[in-house]
């Protein structure tokens, strides 16, 4: 085939795609707004246009698939780094060295409602990751973070286009759905410094439980809204491209992550890891988050025009949380706390 007829049809399709996507994503949106739920089960995502399908995020045949969008770096590399407790700064102890002691502090907080728990045992997970991750250090040789050797991964601040269609669902306040947080929002910046990659990476803690076969508001309201400014950025008007990796964290504190990305027939595809437990620090999976936290995305055509649609959408399993009879009572009762804040007002 003639290089110039390939490229002309790689165009056509792009934007047939583009179309195709932002169709989707604006209904998406506005279903979600115009009638929010707590959570979403497979039969309430497929009226939607959203296949829920899960994910092993250690699985070696889905990370060298052309549908894994963001590969994690190697346990091997993270090996080569280690964490001094010793020479932690005295704020990041609290939350890295102190982390199963921690458990239980935000119901010692007087008339602590359920969401106050849970959001403050989902900002534990997070503080720990952030620690975790802008301390390691090189065993051997030179002095050198891991960030800086692997990670092109930047925040997205005031200023940057992605934020000029607004906050949207990315707020995190949507009335009769538990409250939750972005404590990050990420893309991808590579070496040249021209050139940022499409992919949008997300922290979400959200003010509640999630189950294995459902997606909460807060998932899939950021998701959406994230795909949604991404689409209306001039600099990605080339692309079609548009894959987002949540990293979510929620009651009583537990995890998990979530790809999404729209298939070509316009449905949004979500994949779901396990939920894991982040109860105890020695059994918690820190350094699979961290090393999806510092993530490679994939790029290129190959990956912009793969289709997974004869996939089945499998349903993640269900998992059982260690918790003990101790930390269950540990739990105020669930009341959702969806008082506007004075923004919305």
């Amino acid at each position: 085939m003639d290089p110039a007829t390939s490229h002309q049809e790689e165009e056509e399709e792009r934007a047939q795609l583009r179309s195709r996507y932002n169709e989707a994503v604006s209904d998406l949106l506005q279903a979600l707004e115009s009638e929010p739920k707590a959570a979403y089960s497979s039969d309430d995502l497929a009226e939607l246009g959203v296949v829920l399908a899960s994910f092993n995020p250690e699985n070696p045949s889905f990370l060298e698939s052309k549908a894994c969008l963001f590969k994690p770096i190697s346990s091997t590399k993270l090996e080569g780094f280690s964490v001094s407790r010793s020479d932690l700064p005295e704020g990041s102890r609290y939350w890295y060295n102190e982390f199963d002691e921690i458990y239980d502090d935000p119901t010692h907080v007087g008339h602590s409602s359920f969401s106050y728990v849970i959001r403050a045992r989902a900002e534990q997970i997070f503080r720990y990751l952030r620690v975790y991750y802008t301390s390691l250090k090189k065993k051997s040789g030179r002095d050198v973070d891991l960030f800086e050797e692997f990670d092109g991964w930047n925040h997205i601040r005031e200023g940057n286009s992605f934020l000029d269609g607004g906050m949207g669902l990315l707020y995190g306040r949507c009335r009769g759905v538990p409250r939750w947080e972005i404590r990050a929002e990420r893309e991808w910046q590579d070496d040249d410094s021209e050139t940022t990659s499409p992919h949008i990476m997300l922290v979400v803690c959200t003010q509640d439980d999630a189950k294995a076969d459902e997606l909460l508001f807060g998932e899939l309201g950021s998701i959406t809204q994230a795909i949604r400014n991404r689409l209306d950025q001039k600099e990605f008007e080339k692309t079609s491209l548009f894959p987002v990796l949540a990293i979510s964290f929620f009651g009583p504190r537990h995890g998990r992550l979530l790809q999404a990305n729209f298939t070509k027939s316009g449905i949004l595809k979500v994949r779901v890891s396990p939920i894991y437990s982040f109860v105890r620090q020695a059994e918690a999976p820190f350094d699979l988050f961290l090393r999806y936290y510092a993530c490679d995305p994939q790029d290129g055509p190959e990956y912009e025009f793969y289709s997974d649609e004869e996939d089945a959408p499998t349903q993640a399993p269900e998992y059982v949380s260690p918790s003990t009879e101790s930390e269950k009572e540990n739990l105020p009762p669930k009341e959702y706390d969806d008082t506007p804040s004075v923004e919305e007002s």
